[in-house]
């Protein structure tokens, strides 16, 4: 799919992120994990990290691939969130705040993931993030109206491909959303996501949308447009 470059500041550099060094909290930084060869290679540590109650929470889950995305999800975010914090992995405990948003004290983090990928938002501001697996069968006509505005619907009737269009338009809402704390409404189609910069709560928000493997569409919402992002690929060696 082709993206408008206005939407596009750069290609995104996707770098190993280094272990053994402070990240700059000043900053954004994007963690990109596949959670097929995460779960493979680093099962077998979960136990190090993860509570019983996670563990149980994991049987609840119909599908054994979502039980290991869970899994996956929350041992990978705490060994992500122990590079920024004085607490150690094994001692993060994740809460929650208004619309179920998980966070800990002292850094700003976002989670989102779909199919096999799992992104991981981390800043010393508010941030958030979605990723979409593009479904080309997906019919967006029963969505379109209710929760995208006109200018919206023009862009992604527009797009050579509608599928690739509506999530790119979606990940824009659902990320500046999450960002906010507001979390999904019932007045999508008042949220115009298009612009680069967007003002929220006062508060002003830059998006920045990509592709991930031509597969998957995912957007970033930072609050403070100025800072600079890192793109990580997370491993743990």
């Amino acid at each position: 799919m082709e993206l408008p470059k206005s939407f596009l500041d750069h290609e995104i550099n996707w770098r190993d992120f280094p272990q053994h060094t402070s990240p700059q909290r000043e900053a954004v930084h994007v963690f990109k994990i596949n959670i097929q060869e995460y779960d493979r290679q680093y099962s077998s540590y979960y136990g190090d990290l993860l509570t019983h109650q996670e563990f149980q929470k994991a049987t609840e889950f119909k599908n054994q691939n979502d039980a290991k995305r869970y899994l996956a999800s929350k041992f990978v975010s705490k060994n992500i969130l122990a590079h920024f914090v004085s607490t150690p992995a094994s001692e993060i405990v994740f809460k929650q705040i208004a619309n179920k948003k998980p966070y800990i004290d002292e850094i700003e983090f976002n989670i989102s993931h779909s199919a096999n990928y799992l992104l991981i938002a981390v800043s010393s501001v508010e941030v958030g993030i979605d990723i979409e697996l593009v479904k080309p069968d997906f019919n967006t006509e029963l969505l379109l109206e209710h929760c995208f505005d006109q200018g919206e619907r023009n862009f992604i009737n527009r797009q050579s491909s509608k599928a690739h269009g509506f999530y790119y338009a979606w990940t824009r809402k659902e990320a500046i959303l999450k960002a906010t704390g507001e979390g999904l409404t019932d007045h999508l189609n008042e949220l115009n996501c298009l612009t680069n910069q967007m003002i929220r709560n006062g508060i002003t928000y830059r998006l920045q949308t990509a592709i991930l493997d031509e597969n998957y569409v995912w957007t970033l919402a930072t609050s403070n447009p100025l800072f600079k992002t890192f793109y990580w690929n997370y491993n743990l060696k």
